[in-house]
């Protein structure tokens, strides 16, 4: 069926959307609850490449960022880049996917090799406080690098995005996150322990209601 444009696979118990709903092939939410709303994509991407993997929003530089909707459509949400600098990696041969990052987003890969005291700094700005926020985090690397490992924290909660073996998709969630009053979100990504590289490739982030 559909829902506006979109393809839906998914059904309804009452009021209730129930078992999954997709986006093309790619899950965008899943089990019963409020049924989702906007969808923000985030590619970290090499300096200088085209950015050719629709409905994702295509961030090359340390800069600030206002967000579409994968389905194009302008937001008042905008990603705040802070602290450590990124450096990039081109990872062109890369063709992991799963069922929330599709195989364009592992092209390439941005990292802090600023050790974990100065983390990379991202918030989220122009969130709703009145709905939820479903945030994933993805990374894979074409190489075997015991140096790389990510620390992810959302609102204060870290956890563990692991990052060492290579063409291996790894990817940590923080589901039904709520943004402050001033409708703002605070992350961040910092290499874990000793290890020199935190590393990062993709962020989705799916907006639900309460």
């Amino acid at each position: 069926m559909k829902i506006g444009t979109q393809d839906i696979s998914a059904y309804y118990f009452g009021n209730s959307l129930v078992s999954k709903l997709y986006k093309g092939t790619h899950l965008v939410w899943e089990a019963s609850g409020p049924e989702p709303g906007r969808v923000l994509n985030i590619k970290c991407d090499q300096s200088g490449f085209t950015n050719s993997l629709e409905g994702w929003n295509w961030w090359p530089e340390d800069s600030d960022m206002v967000l579409l909707t994968d389905d194009g459509n302008p937001t008042d949400i905008k990603l705040i880049s802070g602290g450590a600098n990124w450096s990039r990696d081109n990872m062109d041969d890369m063709v992991l996917s799963n069922e929330f990052f599709p195989e364009g987003v592992f092209k390439s890969i941005v990292y802090t090799d600023q050790f974990a005291a100065n983390p990379k700094l991202l918030t989220l700005t122009g969130l709703n406080p009145s709905k939820l926020y479903d945030i994933r985090f993805a990374v894979a690397y074409k190489y075997y690098d015991p140096q790389d490992a990510t620390n992810v924290t959302v609102n204060g909660v870290t956890q563990f995005l692991d990052g060492v073996n290579e063409n291996t998709l790894y990817m940590v969630e923080f589901l039904n996150q709520t943004a402050s009053p001033a409708g703002e979100i605070p992350m961040s990504v910092a290499p874990a322990g000793d290890v020199q590289y935190g590393i990062l490739c993709a962020i989705k982030i799916i907006e639900k209601n309460l």
